[in-house]
């Protein structure tokens, strides 16, 4: 079921959740132990936890490319480290197949005037139908191992359901 238009409320098949611990070293391991619905990719990614509830509820695992302002950032050499001290932007998009917790769902978060580890204003921020744009708003934090929250308050679709929660990340190391 696409969740685009103004539909009522959605809610999406649930997976256990998981403590979105960091992280303690910079260094590529050679395989990591992840949740269910992560794997460890060839360059690095981010294993986000979804709780999301309200017009939609969200709880799921998935691995997601995070994106700086440098369109060559996220190479083979880039690390948890070089991401989360980059002065370029950070965001992210959902999963390569546009899936989320089995349903087709678009979304994209970014934090444009982001200048290394700390809080900031989303700029841009989307899950389905509910968007910053239509009411509400949506916080990132960064640590400086690449980890981190997006907290969303009242993202609202166009019929005005509103949507709470966050999305936790643990910043991956590419496979060696």
């Amino acid at each position: 079921m696409a969740l685009g238009g103004c539909a009522g409320k959605v809610s999406v098949a649930q997976n256990p959740t998981w403590d979105a611990t960091a992280p303690t070293s910079s260094e590529k391991p050679a395989a990591v132990d992840l949740p269910t619905g992560c794997e460890q990719q060839n360059v690095m990614s981010l294993c986000q936890t979804y709780d999301v509830s309200g017009g939609m509820a969200v709880q799921t695992n998935v691995t997601v490319y995070a994106e700086t302002g440098n369109p060559n950032a996220n190479t083979e050499s880039t690390t948890c480290e070089k991401l989360a001290n980059n002065t370029e932007g950070f965001a992210f998009g959902g999963p390569q197949d546009g899936m989320l917790a089995g349903q087709s769902t678009q979304l994209y978060f970014s934090a444009p005037d982001y200048k290394g580890p700390g809080q900031y204003p989303a700029g841009g921020a989307y899950i389905g139908e509910f968007q910053k744009d239509n009411g509400g708003s949506a916080t990132f934090e960064v640590k400086p191992d690449g980890s981190g929250v997006v907290t969303i308050s009242g993202l609202q679709s166009h019929a005005g359901d509103k949507i709470d929660g966050t999305i936790k990340w643990t910043c991956v190391e590419a496979k060696k």
